[in-house]
């Protein structure tokens, strides 16, 4: 997944029902750019949504695909972060 698509799970994640134009703020993008990375992750099975009351604005959940995405990440970046402690002396730790 690309870091814009990581970003995206982490603050849907924190934020369930986030819309895509509160999404696109978060990450800098235009409504447009947000809404096409939002369609990606729907098609890929990471994302769910449910329509407002404007049709325009869709309440965005992780599914269980996304969530399982997302503990992938995390472990992958905990595992990371981790091993850059390695390459300190016990005093900088």
């Amino acid at each position: 997944p690309t870091p814009q698509h990581c970003h995206s799970l982490v603050e849907i994640s924190q934020k369930p029902g986030i819309t895509v134009s509160e999404l696109g703020e978060l990450l800098l993008l235009s409504v447009s750019a947000a809404s096409r990375l939002v369609h990606s992750m729907i098609r890929r099975g990471l994302v769910s949504f449910q329509e407002g009351i404007d049709k325009r604005e869709k309440s965005l959940f992780l599914t269980s695909q996304g969530e399982a995405e997302l503990y992938n990440i995390d472990h992958f970046s905990n595992a990371k972060v981790m091993g850059a402690f390695d390459y300190l002396t016990p005093e900088e730790r």
